[in-house]
């Protein structure tokens, strides 16, 4: 139930901006409309999908295929003599 709860929350923020940016197109200037400001938010909207896939694909992973193994740790911190 809680699963449903938030992916019909998240479904109707996205609907809500996407409405919200439909009714603020004839509003904003000239300038907020030009090509180049497309391509600058084509741009961020491609990096937060990037960043959005990959929490999502860390946090489908298993507990211990996050964790490293001793002996990697071992190798990568050197050891000091007390003589």
């Amino acid at each position: 139930m809680y699963a449903l709860t938030v992916s019909l929350v998240v479904t109707a923020c996205v609907f809500a901006g996407g409405l919200v940016g439909a009714l603020l197109h004839p509003i904003l200037p000239q300038s907020h409309l030009k090509r180049e400001t497309q391509d600058v938010v084509k741009l961020d909207i491609g990096m937060l999908s990037v960043l959005a896939s990959l929490v999502l694909g860390c946090s489908s992973l298993p507990p211990k295929a996050l964790q490293i193994p001793r002996t990697a740790m071992s190798a990568a911190t050197p050891q000091t003599s007390s003589s």
